[in-house]
């Protein structure tokens, strides 16, 4: 799978005639996830930039406009997102402003097509990998030009922790 990391300087080259499949306002929809324990997946479908909680806290630590997990799946954290339209997909926009150590630092994105009567799960044979694991930074924009894809109507976000080997 190829891909382009694109620089914030770029969007406009790229994504300007974009519309944020996976947006809310469009009926974007989480459908399942792996863990949300410290940040709800519901965030990642709001088109705004996401606003900077610093200071806030909750019952389960300091509060974030992303989606955060406890990181302890035995192979990655996963969030399926159902789309607000069908489309095909040529890039992505993985934001993790405000998040400084707690980032995910390496993503994978999956795509399908599945009719109304389908629920994809995590395990679903349908998955075609359209971004490949890429690592991340903190509290960055990363923008993702890919090859455009099949009419998709879910997308699946995959967040890998760094593998650590223990001798």
């Amino acid at each position: 799978m190829t891909f382009e990391r694109v620089s914030s300087d770029e969007f406009s080259k790229y994504f300007s005639t974009a519309i944020e499949l996976s947006s809310v306002a469009l009926g974007g929809t989480i459908c399942s996830v792996s863990d949300e324990f410290f940040a709800e997946a519901y965030h990642l479908l709001h088109v705004e930039p996401a606003p900077s909680l610093k200071g806030q806290f909750g019952p389960k630590g300091a509060l974030f406009s992303g989606w955060e997990t406890r990181r302890h799946n035995p192979s990655y954290d996963w969030c399926i997102i159902k789309l607000g339209s069908p489309g095909a997909i040529f890039g992505f926009d993985i934001d993790t402003a405000h998040f400084n150590g707690n980032e995910a630092p390496e993503v994978s994105v999956d795509a399908l097509y599945a009719s109304s009567e389908e629920h994809p799960t995590v395990h679903d044979t349908k998955w075609i990998e359209i971004l490949p694991k890429v690592a991340l930074g903190p509290s960055s924009r990363h923008l993702f030009k890919i090859p455009p894809s099949s009419g998709v109507n879910y997308v699946k976000l995959n967040m890998h922790a760094f593998e650590c080997t223990v001798l």
